[in-house]
């Protein structure tokens, strides 16, 4: 007898690899802290490791794996013993490891909905695309984070379009206002009249902060009062802060990683993100949620966030000239920042917020629930 969905929870298990710091790990947080929960019951299993937004499941039931390096197919019956010991409805599956085991164990456990969430265009080893494959055939629902990352996978994986639904990240829009952009920059010694620009995320290949050092320097020659905050933790850190020192850029203040973002924000005049790839960025629309002009690379799903020359300017990823030229453009004229920001601002409250997001992804869940479970 299958369970009256009218009078019951649906119990769904989120699939991820670990909820540390990053983009994807708080829109996953985001999303769960808002599930309406006379709806459903939400449990974590992270199977690498847990991270810093556990702390903000409070109430959620959570189970952390602990991966060994390389393909650990241990795991798999653990997830499956989560499914059935948690009596899961719904297994939805985030990030490459949660994808990858997640959707196995679901499979094996005869998980009735097997959701995926593609959060950004990994490059993979033929094995895994092959994997990833054959498991997106026993996927019911594939939400990808904008339509860069649904063609993309539909290239790759091959599932078929009507598998997609395209669901935009979001923002707390409520969070990115008010904040003082005086505190901020005396607490990192930036003067009230200096030019700031900001990067906030991963430091790491795909973002390409090689760019930004080489553009920090061209535009430190013309731009006297500039400053550059690079705010982020990653592989790269030290590396990085080893170019800024070749490059002679005194200018470049590395944070680290900060729990204080709004804050951060305030004291920037222009956010930039050179990557080379992006889904939806988180970062992105924090800063355009900031009242912030952005630049960003023509890259994934960039371009479905800004409005090119009306909320931020796109530019050809890979180029530290257009990527200076850009900035400089702003230095010049703080009245085209300013109002480039407050439409960047309307266009995530009208498009981007979490609300929004949260209403869609219930969306898919109560369509499968009376489709399989009723």
């Amino acid at each position: 007898m299958h369970r009256d969905y009218k009078m019951k929870k649906a119990n769904i298990l989120y699939v991820v690899d670990t909820l540390g710091i990053g983009g994807a790990e708080k829109v996953i947080t985001d999303i769960a802290e808002r599930l309406n929960p006379e709806k459903y019951n939400i449990s974590f299993c992270c199977v690498a490791k847990g991270g810093k937004f556990l702390n903000r499941l409070k109430g959620k039931r959570f189970y952390v794996l602990g991966k060994r390096k390389g393909i650990d197919i241990g795991l798999i019956p653990k997830i499956r013993g989560i499914i059935k010991k948690e009596k899961i409805d719904i297994v939805h599956t985030h990030l490459p490891s949660g994808h990858l085991y997640g959707r196995a164990a679901a499979m094996l456990s005869g998980a009735r909905i097997i959701v995926s969430t593609y959060h950004g265009m990994g490059e993979f080893s033929a094995a895994h695309f092959f994997a990833r494959r054959l498991e997106s055939m026993f996927t019911d629902r594939i939400i990808a984070v904008s339509k860069a990352v649904m063609e993309y996978y539909c290239r790759k994986e091959k599932p078929g379009k009507a598998k997609f639904s395209v669901i935009y990240n979001g923002v707390d829009t409520s969070e990115y206002s008010g904040a003082e952009s005086g505190k901020s920059r005396k607490s990192l010694g930036i003067g009230k009249d200096d030019f700031v620009v900001g990067y906030v995320g991963r430091l790491e290949k795909v973002k390409n902060l090689q760019c930004l050092l080489k553009a920090a320097r061209s535009v430190k020659e013309n731009v006297k009062s500039s400053k550059f905050i690079i705010a982020g933790y990653g592989e790269l850190e030290d590396e990085l802060r080893k170019k800024a020192k070749q490059l002679g850029l005194k200018n470049v203040i590395f944070t680290g990683a900060r729990g204080d973002i709004p804050e951060l924000m305030s004291a920037m005049d222009v956010v930039v993100l050179p990557s080379l790839s992006e889904g939806c960025s988180i970062s992105l629309l924090e800063a355009m949620s900031s009242a912030k002009p952005v630049i960003a690379t023509k890259v994934g799903g960039n371009p479905e966030i800004v409005d090119n020359c009306r909320t931020g300017i796109l530019i050809q990823p890979d180029s530290p000239a257009l990527l200076a030229t850009a900035i400089m453009m702003f230095a010049g004229n703080s009245i085209a920042g300013k109002n480039m920001g407050k439409k960047a601002r309307e266009k995530v409250k009208k498009m981007f917020t979490i609300s929004n997001t949260v209403r869609k992804y219930e969306e898919v869940y109560d369509s499968l629930i009376r489709k399989k479970l009723k």
